[in-house]
């Protein structure tokens, strides 16, 4: 593409898949934090530019404990949102839109869902929806589907999606007597992390967990009965035992290279584990966090 794009606001997903059908090299702009700059170094040059601020694809709601976000929802409407009955399942995700990297910029303007579909594997967001066992729903001109967030990244920058479909909305069970640990590692305030861990654990101890940022894909765990007090030198054995038996592929950028993201992430992740299991769910408290 070498001439100016075609630009459309589409009002709901019919009209946005219909566009999207008939154009050669389209561009999805939610957030525009990372197109817009491609777009003006001319690394990405699309044929249309689909703008989904008109789609209402944004905002957060809960149904049936079921935690919904649009596609198009910042990370500052995330914040806004006030729901009973979110859960843990909004507790981490208000938690990770708080300490996004970026600052108040990439909060007003950076979406859930854009980070999803882009897929770094540096983002706070595709680790997210892994340990909250999201689902991501797509829609073409053909109909939907829903994708298991751990099915949704297939490599670094790369997802399920087929090129003819878009993103449009996210669901997660709230959880609503779960605890919450969430630990993000990075090496300065702006700095995308290094690794990423979300640990949702049950009453009774069974943990689901996520590790980002240190793989290409993010990494889901589970661990049953974990006692509370189980000290983190064990914890660190026992999921750094399950880290190598996944045996995933490490990320490396110009931040880190993948073997030192892989050799911290037992760390990371059992620290998440710890922050979760160190709350009691009834007492109204929330778990720390740290960024």
């Amino acid at each position: 593409m070498t001439g100016t794009p075609t630009y459309a606001a589409p009002t709901g997903i019919a009209e946005a898949t219909a566009l999207l059908t008939q154009a050669q090299d389209p561009a999805v702009l939610s957030g525009g934090t990372m197109l817009v700059p491609e777009m003006s170094h001319r690394t990405r040059r699309p044929d249309l530019v689909l703008d989904l601020r008109n789609a209402r694809l944004s905002g957060v709601r809960v149904e049936a404990d079921t935690l919904t976000i649009g596609a198009a929802t910042t990370y500052r409407q995330v914040l806004d949102t006030t729901l009973p009955g979110g859960g843990a399942a909004l507790a981490v995700l208000q938690t990770v839109a708080r300490g996004i990297t970026g600052g108040p910029q990439i909060r007003n303007r950076g979406t859930v869902g854009g980070s999803a579909a882009w897929a770094n594997p540096s983002s706070d967001v595709p680790g997210l929806l892994v340990g909250l066992d999201a689902t991501i729903r797509v829609d073409g001109a053909g109909g939907h589907r829903l994708i298991a967030a751990q099915d949704w990244v297939t490599g670094a920058f790369r997802t399920a999606r087929a090129p003819a479909e878009i993103l449009t909305g996210i669901t997660a069970p709230t959880r609503p007597r779960h605890r919450f640990g969430y630990v993000k590692f990075k090496l300065a305030e702006s700095s995308w992390p290094i690794v990423t861990a979300t640990c949702l654990a049950s009453p009774v101890g069974n943990v689901v967990l996520s590790v980002g940022g240190a793989f290409e894909r993010p990494l889901r765990l589970s661990l049953a009965g974990v006692p509370a007090d189980l000290p983190e030198r064990e914890l660190r054995t026992l999921l750094a035992e399950q880290i190598a038996a996944a045996d995933p592929t490490p990320w490396t950028d110009v931040l880190a290279d993948g073997a030192y993201r892989a050799r911290i992430s037992p760390v990371i992740a059992a620290r998440a584990v710890q922050q979760a299991l160190a709350k009691d769910p009834n007492s109204g408290e929330e778990p720390w966090t740290s960024n």
